[in-house]
Parts: C-alpha cells; structure tokens; sequence
C-alpha cells in the first residue's frame, strides 16, 4: 500500500473525513497509479471513461452535492499528487535532528528545576535556586485601635475573630535567593512591621537592614477581636475571615475570598478569583473582574458586579442586585427585591418573594414558585418559564424577541391577560380564555376571576403559553 492511501485511511480512522469521501480519495489516487504505470497512454481513454461513468452514476444517485455535483475524481487526484510531493519533500533525518536539538536544549535550561517537588519548585529559576522558610509573630493589644489593616503583597492572609482581647498574628515566610546562604540572609531580614495612625493599626511585611529587597512571600494567619474591623489587602493570594462581627472590607488583585459567620457590612474586591460568602449579617458588596460568587445565609443587601463569571445567592433576606457582563444568575429561597442583569447568561430563580426586575439579552429566564406584586422579566434571545403567584393588583410583564414564554398562575388569580405573539401562537388552559383568544391564534385579550391584577406578555418569533398551576 503507497503512502497516498496510508493517508487517507489513517483520517477516515481518526474521523476527519468521511467513508464517501474516503472512496473517492482512494479511487483518485489509483487513477493517478494507472496512468503513471507502463500501459498509461492505451488505457487513458478507458479510465476517463470510466470515471465518467462513476461520477454520472454518483450523480443520479444525488451525489454529493446534488445538481452542483463536484467532480471529486478530479479534485481527489490534485489532493493525492499535493500528498505525494509534500511527503516526498520531507527530508525526515533532518526533521528529526531539529526534533533532537530542541529537545536538548529545553532539557539543559531545565536541568536545575526540581520537577519531583511541589508545583513551586518549578518557579525557583525566577526567584533563585535555593529558598528558606521561617515564622515571625507578632502580638499587640489594640487599645485605641477599631480597625486593623494588614497589607501584603505575596501571599495569603487568614483572619479569624475571638474573645480574647490581643491581636496575634503569624507570619510564614518563605524567601528565596541564588544559594541557601542568600535565601537565609534575607530570611533573617523580613519582619512584621507595624503602623499607627488615628483608630487604625497597619501590620505589613517589611525588609530591613541593607542590600537588595529580595523575593519572599509572607503567609500571614491572624487571631483579633472579634468587634474589631478589618482591611485586608494582598496582590496576590487567598484572603479568609471568620467570625469577624465588625466591618471588613477584603480585596486581592489574584486570589480568591472567603468569609464566614460575619456580623458588619463585608465588601469582597478581586481581580481574578472567586467569592464565597455564608452566614453573613450585613449589606455585601462584591466587585470582581473574572470569578464566580457564590453566598448563603446572608442577612442585608447584596450587590454585585463582574466582567465574567455567575452568581449564585441561597436563603435570608435582603435586597439582591446583580449586574453581569457575561455568566448565569441563579437566585434560591430569598426574600427581598431582586434587579438582576446579565448580558450573556440564564437568570434561574426559586422560591422568591418580592419584586423582581430580571433583564438577559442572551440567555433563558426560570422562575419557579414566585411571589410578587411585580415581576418584569425580558430577554432578546431565549425562553421564559415562569411559575407566579400574583396578588390583587399586581403587574406581570413579560417580554421575549425570539423564544417561547410559559406562563403558569394559580386557577384562582384574578387577573386582565394581553398576550401576542407576532409570528407564533397564543394558548391557555384557562377555559375562561378560550373564546378571548383571536388575530389567528396570535392574540389574548381577557380577564379571569374578575380582574385585578394585571399581565401583559409580548413575543416577537415564538408561541406563549398560560395555564394554570396543578
């Protein structure tokens, strides 16, 4: 078997093209075969004919591409002369000695990274070779202070509330320098520092003594007052705080955040990285530019704004207020008013009380067992289900350019009904609406239960659907 056909069975094998094409393929560099051989010139003619003859019957058969039948004899055969002379051109001893080069190369400049250690080990290079770890402590009783700022720049910072009425904070250490005897030195020349200034105490890592500053990372973990405020600030790590019942405002430029058992306001800012928020009693107030959030048993507001990532919120009670650029929305067991944005993403609520306002300009909206006196849901491309409870007096508006709406509400509401669809059809379970339906099924208009609340449906290209719930 010659190399051409090798070829084209190894990508028929892989899936990249397919057992028609395959044939003609194969049958193309066959052709090419025959008239490269001895008797080419006495059976040029046949051959022609007979390719004609299989292109006509493919052709009759539908072929390929039906009345714009593509001769892929002709177009298989430049594919097979094109394979021919580019794997006749490949000088594969000197492929393989390039291969060998680099190979040795990466090899050589890799030969001092220790590979077997932990995923840090391989960094050593940009740091220097060897590094040294050491803990500082430090222990300061806050009179005068109600917030505690700690600054870092490399590395994590864990801060937890207590009792006791000192501040504890470990710092490890980990530097690193072009031999063991460097990375001790400056080791030894990184402290925690402290700064005061009005109700404020700052704890930052801090280099002293002469030469360079080096590169080291401060892991810091801290024990507070529990009524004590906090800022915490890295560049680059984890942030945590537990049992914190003062203010505390956390922000990392890479590096994700997580709080517990809060008793004040909480703001969460990164750059990159994901929020994790639960059994908070306060407003939150997150701002992320890549990352996911996600919070639980919060007692006060919530607002929210990211670039990319969702946002999930479950159970108390609070306003909720949520502006995405891209990402999902998905919202359980929560009462409050919700303003709920996203540009590209589903919004999935359950079990809501209270206002709802909810915009998608690409995604689907689900709304189960909601309970509102106003409830507006929009998308420009996709589905709405929603599952209402409205009262007397209530509006619902709900409105799609492309996708379909179900609408399910109790079979006591009292309501007016408008629904259209502009290139769809309207239906209703309700028999009380059946004789109000007209405009060749595209159009609602009228009322169940002696009217009160409102709702209005619109939708452009697709069907609506109102029935009621059970």
């Amino acid at each position: 078997m010659n190399e051409e056909k090798k070829i084209i069975l190894r990508m028929l094998q892989e899936q990249k093209i397919s057992m028609e094409e395959a044939e003609a393929l194969l049958e193309a560099v066959e052709e090419a075969e025959e008239e490269t051989g001895p008797a080419a010139a006495e059976s040029s003619a046949a051959d022609e004919g007979a390719g004609a003859d299989r292109a006509e019957d493919r052709k009759s058969r539908g072929g390929w591409f039906g009345d714009d039948f593509l001769n892929l004899n002709d177009l298989g055969r430049k594919i097979g002369e094109g394979v021919q002379g580019i794997v006749k051109d490949l000088d594969f001893d000197r492929l393989k000695t390039d291969i060998t080069g680099i190979v040795a190369t990466i090899k050589d400049e890799l030969k001092d990274v220790d590979f077997d250690g932990d995923l840090g080990a391989v960094m050593n290079r940009a740091f220097g070779k060897s590094k040294a770890e050491g803990e500082r402590e430090l222990t300061v009783q806050p009179e005068g202070f109600d917030t505690i700022q700690v600054d870092n720049t490399w590395g994590s910072i864990t801060n937890s509330g207590s009792d006791d009425r000192f501040i504890h904070a470990v710092a490890k250490i980990t530097a690193w320098g072009e031999d063991e005897r460097a990375a001790a030195e400056l080791l030894e020349r990184v402290a925690i520092g402290t700064k005061s200034e009005g109700g404020l105490l700052t704890i930052r890592p801090e280099v002293g003594g002469e030469g360079k500053a080096g590169r080291f990372k401060a892991d810091f973990t801290l024990t507070v007052p529990k009524d004590l405020a906090a800022i915490l600030r890295t560049k680059s790590g984890d942030i945590g705080a537990d049992g914190i019942e003062a203010k505390v405002d956390a922000s990392s430029l890479s590096g994700n955040i997580v709080m517990a058992r809060g008793g004040g306001p909480t703001v969460f800012r990164t750059k990159s990285g994901d929020v994790k928020g639960t059994s908070l009693s306060g407003d939150v107030t997150v701002s992320l530019l890549s990352g996911n959030v996600h919070l639980e048993d919060v007692e006060g507001g919530i607002e929210c704004s990211t670039k990319s990532g969702n946002f999930f919120v479950r159970g108390r009670t609070g306003s909720v207020t949520v502006n995405l650029l891209s990402g999902d929305i998905e919202i359980e067991d929560r009462r409050g008013p919700l303003e709920l944005r996203t540009k590209s993403g589903d919004i999935r609520l359950e079990d809501t009380d209270g206002p709802l306002d909810c915009k998608t300009m690409s995604g689907d909206i689900r709304c189960r067992t909601v309970r509102s006196e106003s409830i507006a849901a929009s998308t420009m491309s996709g589905d709405l289900r929603v599952g209402a409870s409205v009262p007397m007096g209530g509006k619902v508006d709900l409105k799609t350019i492309d996708g379909d709406v179900e609408l399910t509400i109790p079979a006591d509401t009292s309501a007016s009904i408008h629904a259209e669809s502009k290139a769809g059809s309207v239906t209703t379970g309700f028999a009380d609406l059946r004789n109000s339906i007209g405009g060749n099924g595209k159009r609602l208009d009228g009322v169940i239960g002696g009217g009160g609340a409102e709702i209005a449906v619109s939708v452009v290209s697709g069907d609506v659907k109102i029935d009621p719930a059970g």
